[in-house]
């Protein structure tokens, strides 16, 4: 190896030898490396999955790996995930293009044994479905998991800590690889312009360019160098940081069409970003330009870049707050592995079935992106019209739904009734029962807070038992008031979407409106504390929208009636009622129906 690395460095020295080393020398470094690990790679996927009929290659020099595995199994399907593209990647954007034309080459050569390719961002699925002309393309951008951030994230992340920077501090934070057109030196000047000698800039990441990270911090008390950490703890370490920064420079086609991780786990960590100008950065931090996610800016320009991180750090602390509030809630809807990969398990469920693949169409063209949906009611669920909607619809629609219930008399505790519908009901205790009576003058008030009492005690039951069921939702969907604290507790450990659905107004109801007014105003404090935490309310009535709307100061609720489905009528029509009470067909009945 010693004499070959000299040997190359030579090669280098002679301007024409050195162009004609760069356009072969990626084919001896494939014929030496990719080939054999290639084979001892298939070799071990026979040994330790004999029955695998998909065959996933994460990049082109997986490929050959993932072919020789599938022809030895006799069959299966391969998928080619392509997370950048080759030819123009690292060195190899620096080659001649006529040795980048054979890289290419052997690229469509090898793909056109896969059955489908997953890629990171809709502008690189357009270019590869015409560069290899393979179907189906299906996207799927690196975000990370759904993470709750706690509320001292902060200023108790381990970033403050391995720099020692207290809270006061305002860190500017570069993580991912260190590597030329990642605007390291972009940083470096940024940093030291005016309006910004309070801040720090780190750098937490490996790579060819680490030197010129370490050279900057040996210049400067205020720049620092740390080591990569693990996926499972980096958003923790993220948090500590005020602005997250992703100065991807144009340099390459590569860089030009990229999407960058570090913009996905600052967002999922609640830190805004300050990111180039490019597709893959806008189309996340600029989604909604009205209330953007942070500031795009030219990443060759260090006071553009430094304008841009003072535009963040200068802002009130309620905005900053607001800000941060709004990161966290775009990676809670949308920018999430939960959302992100229901294309390719999708996939990976039509090609272990056989199947054709076909892409959906995205969101905004009226195609829901399917999510995992928890009901949580207060009841058995037996006799409630509007979950049992609310449910099979979802489920029809391609969600996942699950509806936590309580148990009762001859209901199974788990049921299925239709594909992506269960049913889960929990020990809660038994009934409250109907409030008890008393001839003492003082006893109705007495007995009636001790049925509240009751109530509050199956309520804490019912979460308990939710808790360990161990359920991941993306959207928790409480029906009703009693619902809230099960669904709450559910949202706070699982860090999911909360829905309130207030199918009535409770503190006006039954028996809460018998209650004092003080006791009533503390069931409306609590209600509207919940009902602000939600992404969003349903109600029944135009009536109820408003009242909801003006008593607690959220979005005015979404209204949805408890309609039918359209029903038609048989014919003959049925004398159900008339043959259970033994009447004659001409008899008048008139009926009530409901709750008594």
């Amino acid at each position: 190896a010693i004499p070959l690395a000299a040997a190359a460095v030579l090669i280098r020295s002679v301007p024409r030898i050195g162009d004609l080393w760069r356009g072969v020398s990626w084919r001896v470094g494939w014929a030496m490396s990719v080939g054999p690990w290639a084979q001892a790679a298939a070799r071990l996927a026979w040994s330790q999955v004999p029955e695998a009929t998909i065959f996933w290659a994460h990049d082109l020099r997986a490929l050959p790996a993932a072919i020789a595995a599938r022809d030895h199994a006799g069959g299966g399907s391969i998928v080619y995930d392509v997370h950048e593209i080759f030819p123009e990647a690292g060195e190899h954007a620096l080659r001649p293009a006529w040795a980048r034309a054979q890289m290419a080459a052997l690229e469509r050569h090898l793909a056109g044994n896969a059955r489908a390719v997953v890629t990171v961002n809709d502008a690189l699925a357009e270019r590869l479905a015409d560069a290899l002309a393979i179907q189906p393309v299906v996207t799927a951008r690196n975000c990370p998991p759904r993470w709750r951030r706690p509320e001292d994230a902060r200023d108790a992340s381990p970033l403050r800590s391995a720099t020692g920077l207290g809270p006061n501090v305002p860190i500017v934070l570069y993580h991912g690889g260190l590597a030329p057109g990642r605007g390291i030196e972009i940083l470096g000047a940024a940093i030291e312009l005016p309006g910004l000698e309070a801040v720090h800039l780190v750098f937490m990441g490996q790579g060819p360019s680490r030197q010129q990270a370490v050279a900057l911090a040996n210049a400067s008390s205020r720049v620092h160098v740390l080591d990569p950490v693990p996926p499972s703890e980096l958003l923790s370490w993220v948090a500590g940081a005020d602005v997250a920064v992703a100065p991807i420079q144009p340099t390459t086609l590569n860089h030009r069409l990229s999407s960058p991780n570090k913009v996905f786990e600052a967002l999922a960590a609640g830190v805004p970003v300050v990111g180039s100008d490019i597709p893959g950065i806008r189309e996340v931090i600029g989604a909604d330009p009205s209330a953007p996610l942070g500031v795009l800016v030219d990443p060759d320009d260090p006071a553009d870049v430094a304008a841009a991180i003072r535009s963040i750090l200068d802002r009130p602390l309620a905005e900053r707050e607001a800000l941060r509030r709004r990161c966290i809630a775009a990676a809670h809807d949308r920018w999430n592995w939960e959302t992100e990969s229901a294309g390719i398990v999708a996939l990976a469920r039509d090609l272990a079935a056989g199947m054709d693949h076909q892409v959906a169409k995205p969101a905004v063209e009226g195609l829901p992106i399917p999510q995992s949906i928890c009901f949580v009611l207060p009841s058995t669920g037996a006799f409630d019209a509007r979950t049992a909607r609310f449910a099979s619809d979802l489920a029809d629609r391609g969600h996942s739904v699950t509806v936590v219930a309580r148990s009762g008399p001859g209901l199974p505790s788990e049921e299925s009734p239709r594909p992506r519908l269960r049913i889960i009901r929990v020990d809660s205790g038994p009934s409250s029962g109907p409030a008890p009576t008393s001839r003492w003058r003082f006893g109705g008030p007495f007995l009636e807070a001790m049925r509240i009492a009751r109530v509050i005690r199956r309520v804490r039951r019912q979460r308990r038992a939710v808790a360990r069921l161990n359920l991941r939702p993306d959207i928790v969907h409480a029906m009703g008031f009693l619902a809230l604290p099960v669904a709450t507790d559910l949202v706070g450990r699982t860090g999911a979407r909360l829905v309130y659905d207030a199918r009535d107004l409770y503190v006006e109801s039954n028996n809460i409106a018998r209650l004092p007014r003080i006791l009533r105003s503390v069931f409306a404090w609590r209600e509207g504390r919940w009902a602000r935490r939600a992404a969003t309310v349903f109600t029944v009535n135009t009536v109820c929208a408003e009242y909801l709307q003006r008593r607690y100061g959220i979005e005015r609720p979404i209204v949805v009636m408890n309609g039918q489905r359209p029903w038609q009528i048989p014919d003959p029509r049925p004398n159900l009622i008339r043959d259970r009470l033994g009447l004659q067909p001409v008899s008048k009945v008139a009926l009530y129906h409901g709750g008594f």
